[in-house]
C-alpha cells in the first residue's frame, strides 16, 4: 500500500523484543516522534467512527452541534480552537461518531488496544492477526490544509481517559474515509507516514497479562465504571474461554 510500511511479527515475544528498535532504531524510544493505535484486526482500515456509519463527511459537524445542545457542554474557560476540538473529543468518548481517530504516544497502549479489542470482539478466530499502527508525527502530510490535522489537547480537564491513554488525535476533513486512502493520494514519501505492524493474536492472553504488569489494563485506560466493567469481562474471558489463546 502506497505510503504505508508493513512489519510482520511471528508472535508477541518477537513484537515485544523488536518493535521499538524497528520503529525508532537503535536510539530507542523517544516521545513525540510517533503515535500509536491498536486495532483488533489487521484487515480493518484507519477509518473514523463517523465514516464507518455515514457516507457524507460534510455533515459530521451537525452531530457535534446536536451533542453540544443536548449535553449543555461547558466550554467557557477554553480558547476557541481548543474549545472546538475538546468538544469533539468529549463527544467521541461519550459515544458520538466523529471524524477523530484516537492515538497514543505509548506503543504499549497501542498494543493493549489491539489485543484487548481482539479478546472483546474476535476471540473465536484462531488464525486472526491484530495490527499496531505507528503514525510518524514529523511527516508533512499531517497538515490541516491537506486534510488531516494532528490534535493535542492543552488540557484534559474532565477526561481522565485521554490523560491516562497519553492520547492525541487525527482529525480527518477530506472526502477520503480512511487515513490509508488519504496518504495514498500523495507521492511516495521517503519516510513512510504510516507503519503497520501485523502480529498473530494467539498470544493475546500472555500479552495482556504482561501489559497488566505495566499497569496498562481496562481499569487504568478507562478510569470509571465502564473501565471496571471492561476489566471484569476481559479477566473472565481470559480465564474461562481464552486460556488457549
Amino acid at each position: 500500500m502506497k505510503n504505508v510500511k508493513s512489519l510482520l511479527y511471528k508472535n508477541w515475544h518477537d513484537l515485544k523484543s523488536d518493535y521499538i528498535d524497528d520503529i525508532y532504531g537503535k536510539r530507542g524510544f523517544s516521545r513525540g516522534e510517533f503515535a500509536f493505535r491498536g486495532q483488533a484486526s489487521e484487515a480493518w482500515s484507519l477509518t473514523p467512527s463517523y465514516d464507518r456509519q455515514f457516507s457524507d463527511p460534510s455533515k459530521a459537524v451537525k452531530l457535534i452541534d446536536y451533542y453540544k445542545h443536548y449535553s449543555a457542554f461547558d466550554d467557557h474557560d477554553m480558547d476557541g480552537s481548543q474549545r472546538d476540538i475538546f468538544l469533539v473529543a468529549h463527544a467521541q468518548h461519550s459515544g458520538v461518531p466523529t471524524r477523530l481517530l484516537d492515538w497514543s504516544e505509548s506503543p504499549y497502549v497501542g498494543m493493549f488496544f489491539a489485543f484487548s479489542e481482539y479478546i472483546s470482539n474476535l476471540a473465536n478466530s484462531s488464525d486472526a492477526t491484530v495490527a499496531i499502527w505507528a503514525l510518524n508525527l514529523s511527516s508533512n502530510l499531517w497538515q490541516e490544509e491537506n486534510g488531516v490535522k494532528l490534535v493535542r489537547l492543552s488540557s484534559t480537564k474532565g477526561n481522565l481517559r485521554i490523560r491516562n491513554q497519553e492520547g492525541l488525535f487525527t482529525l480527518l476533513s477530506t472526502p477520503q474515509h480512511s487515513l490509508e486512502s488519504y496518504v495514498a493520494q500523495f507521492e511516495e514519501q521517503e519516510i513512510p507516514p504510516l507503519i503497520k505492524a501485523i502480529v498473530p493474536a494467539n498470544n493475546a492472553a500472555v500479552a495482556l497479562s504482561e501489559l497488566d504488569a505495566m499497569k496498562i489494563n481496562p481499569s487504568t485506560m478507562f478510569p470509571d465504571t465502564e473501565g471496571y466493567a471492561r476489566a471484569s469481562v476481559q479477566r473472565f474471558k481470559l480465564e474461562s474461554c481464552c486460556s488457549k489463546i
